[in-house]
Protein backbone atom coordinates (compact mmCIF):
# COMPACT_ATOMS: atom_id res chain seq x y z
CA UNK A 1 0.00 0.00 0.00
CA UNK A 2 0.95 3.46 -1.17
CA UNK A 3 1.10 6.30 2.00
CA UNK A 4 -1.50 8.57 0.53
CA UNK A 5 0.28 11.87 -0.39
CA UNK A 6 -1.63 15.47 1.82
CA UNK A 7 -2.11 17.76 -1.12
CA UNK A 8 -2.74 21.29 0.70
CA UNK A 9 -3.84 24.47 -0.74
CA UNK A 10 -2.01 27.39 -0.78
CA UNK A 11 -4.31 28.97 2.15
CA UNK A 12 -3.98 25.52 4.26
CA UNK A 13 -0.10 25.98 4.77
CA UNK A 14 -0.84 28.76 5.23
CA UNK A 15 -2.64 28.24 7.97
CA UNK A 16 -0.38 25.43 9.06
CA UNK A 17 2.55 28.17 9.10
CA UNK A 18 0.26 30.82 10.85
CA UNK A 19 -0.34 27.90 13.63
CA UNK A 20 3.09 27.02 13.93
CA UNK A 21 4.03 30.61 14.78
CA UNK A 22 1.55 30.93 17.27
CA UNK A 23 3.00 27.17 18.81
CA UNK A 24 6.19 28.99 19.15
CA UNK A 25 5.06 31.88 20.31
CA UNK A 26 3.23 30.05 23.63
CA UNK A 27 6.24 27.68 23.87
CA UNK A 28 8.39 30.90 24.09
CA UNK A 29 5.99 32.90 26.59
CA UNK A 30 5.72 29.59 28.51
CA UNK A 31 9.79 29.56 28.70
CA UNK A 32 10.19 32.72 29.89
CA UNK A 33 7.62 32.74 32.75
CA UNK A 34 9.31 30.22 34.03
CA UNK A 35 11.38 32.30 36.15
CA UNK A 36 8.64 34.43 37.23
CA UNK A 37 6.71 31.14 38.34
CA UNK A 38 9.61 30.50 40.04
CA UNK A 39 9.66 34.30 41.91
CA UNK A 40 6.40 33.75 42.74
CA UNK A 41 6.78 30.58 44.50
CA UNK A 42 9.60 31.76 46.74
CA UNK A 43 7.51 34.38 47.61
CA UNK A 44 4.35 32.33 48.65
CA UNK A 45 7.23 30.21 50.59
CA UNK A 46 8.30 33.29 52.21
CA UNK A 47 4.61 34.72 53.10
CA UNK A 48 4.59 33.83 56.72
CA UNK A 49 7.68 35.67 57.47
CA UNK A 50 6.81 38.76 55.16
CA UNK A 51 3.28 38.90 56.69
CA UNK A 52 4.65 40.42 59.56
CA UNK A 53 5.86 43.35 57.88
CA UNK A 54 2.33 44.46 58.08
CA UNK A 55 1.85 44.72 61.70
CA UNK A 56 3.14 47.59 63.50
CA UNK A 57 5.03 51.24 62.65
CA UNK A 58 7.29 53.53 64.24
CA UNK A 59 11.11 54.14 63.26
CA UNK A 60 12.56 51.45 65.39
CA UNK A 61 9.51 48.46 64.19
CA UNK A 62 12.09 49.47 60.69
CA UNK A 63 15.24 49.24 62.27
CA UNK A 64 13.96 45.57 63.82
CA UNK A 65 12.55 44.44 60.61
CA UNK A 66 15.40 45.70 58.28
CA UNK A 67 16.78 42.62 56.73
CA UNK A 68 12.71 41.19 55.84
CA UNK A 69 12.07 44.72 54.25
CA UNK A 70 15.57 44.27 52.17
CA UNK A 71 14.67 40.89 51.58
CA UNK A 72 10.91 42.00 50.11
CA UNK A 73 12.76 44.43 47.94
CA UNK A 74 15.26 42.17 46.75
CA UNK A 75 12.52 39.78 45.80
CA UNK A 76 10.70 42.55 44.32
CA UNK A 77 13.55 43.69 42.10
CA UNK A 78 14.70 40.55 40.94
CA UNK A 79 11.28 40.01 39.86
CA UNK A 80 10.90 43.18 37.82
CA UNK A 81 14.44 42.46 36.22
CA UNK A 82 13.08 39.29 34.93
CA UNK A 83 10.02 40.52 33.68
CA UNK A 84 11.73 43.37 31.79
CA UNK A 85 14.27 41.05 30.47
CA UNK A 86 11.27 38.65 29.10
CA UNK A 87 9.74 41.96 27.19
CA UNK A 88 13.44 42.95 25.83
CA UNK A 89 13.85 39.27 24.54
CA UNK A 90 10.25 37.99 23.56
CA UNK A 91 10.13 40.76 20.52
CA UNK A 92 13.79 39.70 19.62
CA UNK A 93 13.29 35.70 19.45
CA UNK A 94 9.90 35.92 17.73
CA UNK A 95 11.97 37.78 15.50
CA UNK A 96 14.65 35.12 14.87
CA UNK A 97 12.08 32.93 14.30
CA UNK A 98 9.83 34.53 11.86
CA UNK A 99 11.21 33.78 8.69
CA UNK A 100 9.29 36.00 6.26
CA UNK A 101 10.28 39.23 8.20
CA UNK A 102 14.05 38.43 8.71
CA UNK A 103 14.08 37.76 4.32
CA UNK A 104 12.60 41.19 4.36
CA UNK A 105 14.81 42.53 6.67
CA UNK A 106 17.67 41.59 4.75
CA UNK A 107 16.58 42.15 1.23
CA UNK A 108 15.65 46.08 2.59
CA UNK A 109 19.38 45.88 3.75
CA UNK A 110 20.69 44.94 0.44
CA UNK A 111 18.44 48.07 -0.99
CA UNK A 112 20.41 50.73 1.56
CA UNK A 113 24.17 49.38 1.74
CA UNK A 114 26.13 50.39 4.73
CA UNK A 115 28.62 52.85 5.42
CA UNK A 116 31.31 50.74 4.94
CA UNK A 117 30.53 50.35 1.29
CA UNK A 118 30.19 53.79 0.53
CA UNK A 119 33.15 56.08 0.19
CA UNK A 120 33.15 59.06 1.79
CA UNK A 121 33.16 62.34 -0.84
CA UNK A 122 36.48 64.31 -1.24
CA UNK A 123 37.14 67.29 1.00
CA UNK A 124 37.68 70.64 -1.25
CA UNK A 125 38.68 73.49 0.76
CA UNK A 126 37.61 76.69 -0.98
CA UNK A 127 39.47 80.02 0.35
CA UNK A 128 37.32 82.58 0.91
CA UNK A 129 38.08 85.94 1.75
CA UNK A 130 36.51 87.54 5.32
CA UNK A 131 35.81 90.53 3.51
CA UNK A 132 33.11 88.90 0.66
CA UNK A 133 35.29 89.71 -2.32
CA UNK A 134 37.62 87.55 -3.80
CA UNK A 135 41.07 89.07 -3.50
Amino acid sequence: MRAAKIVRSNKQQSNVSVMHRLGQNIGIFAITSVPMAVVCIWALSELQTLSSLGNGSGKCWYFENADLFFHLEALAGFGTILWMLRMLLDPVINFLNHTKFRQFIIARRSVFPSAEKVRPAPMVSVAVSPFGKDE
